[in-house]
C-alpha cells in the first residue's frame, strides 16, 4: 500500500483544525473559580454583633451561596444576593 504525499498534509491541518476549536478532546472548558469580595467594619468590639457582607461573581456559572466563617466555625450561609 503506498501512501499520498498530498493526504497526510490534508490530514494534518484537519488535526490542526480540531485542535484549534477543542474538537480535537472532547473536554469541557476548566472551570474559572468565582470573584469575591467581602465588607466589614475596620474595628469592632468584642461581644458586638458586626454586618459582614459579600460581593460575588462567577464568569461561567452562578453563585448558589456565600459562606460566612470564622476561621473554621460557620458563622451563616446566605443564598440571594446582596450576601449578608
Amino acid at each position: 500500500m503506498r501512501a499520498c504525499g498530498c493526504c497526510g498534509i490534508v490530514w494534518m491541518a484537519l488535526a490542526a483544525l480540531l485542535c484549534g476549536c477543542g474538537g480535537g478532546n472532547n473536554e469541557p472548558p476548566a472551570n474559572q473559580p468565582p470573584s469575591v469580595s467581602l465588607a466589614a467594619p475596620a474595628t469592632a468590639s468584642s461581644g458586638v454583633a458586626v454586618i459582614l457582607a459579600a460581593t460575588a461573581a462567577d464568569s461561567d456559572g452562578s453563585i448558589a451561596s456565600v459562606d460566612f466563617y470564622d476561621g473554621s466555625t460557620l458563622l451563616g450561609t446566605d443564598r440571594v444576593a446582596p450576601f449578608s
